[in-house]
């Protein structure tokens, strides 16, 4: 998207500082040493720091915030985003943008503000609107594929627990564990 809007953009950007200054996060933690931002759009006359997160709304964690609206767990993210990052983003002189969306698609107001300053000074577009529709493709068929493959691991995991459980000395260990005990102390010379 930044570089359709004509933006230059570095992926997985290392977070450095000065020399002799030490980058930590809002409450004092040091970043580790191999802290990455996701992207780092620079213009001619602006540097952005993009860190993005998704998030499930229906995550143990996130339904601590509010069970059933996300925009409570996505402002929470974006400003442990703002707290992790915003020191460095200053050390930098670069502006951060905690790019959060859920897993649903639902994007976090800095989100929405960053495509809405995109949509303004893409050019080759007919339209603020058309730039801001393709935008939002992009983003929901990245989600979407993210959900799939995480499916995908999902049920291979299961499907490789099941193969291993179902194995027959598996099963005899699970039927006698007593049994399978002895021998493997037998085995080591016990």
């Amino acid at each position: 998207m930044c570089q359709r809007a004509g933006l230059n953009v570095e992926r997985e950007v290392p977070v450095m500082g000065y020399p002799d200054d030490k980058l930590v996060d809002a409450g004092g933690k040091k970043l580790p040493e191999d802290a990455r931002i996701d992207l780092l759009v620079m213009s001619h006359t602006t540097t952005v720091m993009i860190d993005v997160s998704v998030i499930h709304p229906r995550a143990e964690m996130n339904r601590k915030l509010d069970a059933k609206d996300s925009g409570a767990a996505i402002a929470e993210r974006a400003k442990v985003k703002m707290n992790y990052y915003g020191r460095a983003a200053k050390t930098m002189d670069a502006e951060l943008i905690p790019f959060v969306v859920d897993a649903y698609g639902r994007l976090g107001n800095s989100a929405i503000l960053w495509i809405q300053t995109l949509a303004e000074h893409a050019g080759h577009y007919n339209s603020e609107e058309e730039f801001k529709d393709d935008a939002y493709s992009i983003i929901s068929t990245a989600i979407q594929k993210g959900n799939a493959a995480s499916i995908i691991r999902t049920l291979q995991s299961i499907r490789r627990y099941y193969a291993y459980s179902n194995r027959p000395q598996v099963a005899a260990d699970r039927a006698h564990p007593r049994a399978s005990n002895r021998a493997g102390a037998a085995e080591l010379g016990a």
